[in-house]
């Protein structure tokens, strides 16, 4: 493929003409891979874990409850699951479509290495969002965004 084809007019031996058609070549190849991992994410569920109410008596031991609050932005109300290390996966309740929802997390699933995942399922069908793994702690409490 020559310079012309890619909408460069240069001569053959043109050193300029090749050095502009390697930077064009990279940086289709860059903006196809920013694009593809764009997509390959492809969901809309951002996680994050608020520490700051966290709360320990003075032994050291956490004895408050670890919660999940969900701020749903989609117009679908969606049921939420807490899924486990090992993959066990537990319906913990249900987050009404443009609304805030604030659940608990069992405290079994805490038991172990407190790695969890949420997974959430539009009521009526959807695609399912699943978000990373998180780890969790008594009195943590996860926050997960569904944008629009």
């Amino acid at each position: 493929m020559g310079c012309a084809a890619l909408g460069i007019l240069c001569q053959a031996n043109n050193p300029g003409c090749h050095m502009r058609r390697i930077i064009l070549i990279c940086t289709v190849v860059m903006l196809s891979t920013v694009g593809l991992l764009a997509c390959r994410s492809g969901g809309s569920l951002e996680a994050a874990i608020d520490r700051t109410a966290r709360l320990s008596d003075t032994s050291g031991i956490d004895t408050t409850e670890a919660t999940v609050r969900i701020e749903n932005n989609k117009f679908q109300d969606l049921v939420v699951y807490v899924i486990t290390s090992g993959g066990m996966k537990q319906r913990i309740g249900m987050a009404n479509g443009n609304t805030t929802t604030v659940l608990k997390i069992p405290d079994y699933v805490l038991v172990g290495s407190g790695e969890l995942r949420f997974s959430l399922r539009p009521i009526g069908g959807g695609r399912e969002e699943t978000s990373d793994r998180i780890w969790v702690a008594g009195g943590d409490e996860v926050v997960l965004t569904l944008l629009p």
